[in-house]
């Protein structure tokens, strides 16, 4: 099972118009916001004439370290902006974001590091043991978040 915010390395759209496959390759920009949609890093086209119908899409699955790390990263903003929003935070609110996770979530946000802090409008993301706060799930891992003014 794929966590639904998972990115992922690829999708491949096959079609099977060469004239049509060229026109597409050339739409760089077409092609950046469908790898942005579809929570890719890449999307690409390549010309296919062996299949069946004008044009087919294929998602590459394979989860390789870097994009469970990107994935979870992205599980616990999403954790903060729900509660952002159930707080009653408005987008100009810097928040102090406390956090208690073990295991690899803990290792992903201290990667994360000062780079959270634009994404999360936060004006301090700092670690807490023992916290007292929402429960939240990052990958695997279970944990905590809360947030202040």
């Amino acid at each position: 099972k794929i966590p639904v915010r998972q990115a992922l390395a690829s999708l491949t759209i096959q079609v099977k118009d060469a004239e049509e496959a060229a026109r597409l390759m050339r739409q760089t920009d077409l092609l950046g916001i469908l790898a942005e949609e579809a929570n890719v890093e890449v999307a690409r086209v390549e010309s296919a004439n062996t299949i069946e119908g004008a044009w087919t899409l294929s998602l590459d699955t394979v989860i390789t370290p870097e994009l469970k790390k990107k994935g979870m990263k992205r599980e616990f903003i999403r954790n903060v902006m729900n509660l952002r929003k159930e707080g009653g935070f408005v987008p100009t609110d810097l928040a102090i974001v406390e956090w208690d996770f073990s295991g690899e979530a803990k290792e992903v946000i201290e990667e994360a590091g000062e780079a959270l802090l634009k994404e999360l409008r936060a004006k301090e993301v700092k670690f807490v043991s023992g916290l007292d706060g929402a429960d939240a799930e990052v990958g695997d891992d279970e944990g905590k978040i809360k947030l202040s003014k």
